[in-house]
Parts: structure tokens; C-alpha cells; sequence
């Protein structure tokens, strides 16, 4: 454990200087040949995305739910 928190650290300073508007993890298994598209490794701006077709198992499920307010207003503070 102590030696993979340097390399998130790493990871995580060398996404924030790419400054991106967006940036997605996919947290449910793939299918192992997508490792070759960008294994331990980040792009810019990606030319492919995961389907929900490549999802070879659901372990995960995440359900984002946001109360009804206007734009621009934050449910927190």
C-alpha cells in the first residue's frame, strides 16, 4: 500500500496539469484486451471509450441522486 500512494499522487498531479473537464474511471470489469488502450498510462482526450458492451461484470452500481433546484444552485454548501 505505501508504494502505490506515490504513484497516485503522481497520476492525480499529472491529470490536474493537463487541466481536463471531465475525467472517467470505469470501476466494474472490462474486458482484459481494453487493457492495451491505455494501461497504467493517461490520455488526452480520448479517441475510444468503454461500452456498456465491454462491462464483463457489474459489482459495482452507483446511483447518483440530485434534489430539484435551479442551475446554480449547490445542494450542499
Amino acid at each position: 500500500m505505501q508504494t502505490i500512494v506515490p504513484m497516485l499522487a503522481i497520476g492525480v498531479e499529472h491529470i490536474e496539469s493537463m487541466r481536463p473537464p471531465a475525467c472517467y474511471a470505469t470501476l466494474n470489469p472490462v474486458e482484459p484486451a481494453l487493457l492495451a488502450r491505455a494501461v497504467n498510462r493517461i490520455g488526452h482526450k480520448a479517441t475510444s471509450t468503454t461500452t456498456d458492451a465491454d462491462i464483463i461484470r457489474r459489482r459495482w452500481l452507483f446511483i447518483d441522486i440530485d434534489a430539484k433546484r435551479p442551475a446554480g444552485v449547490s445542494s450542499t454548501d
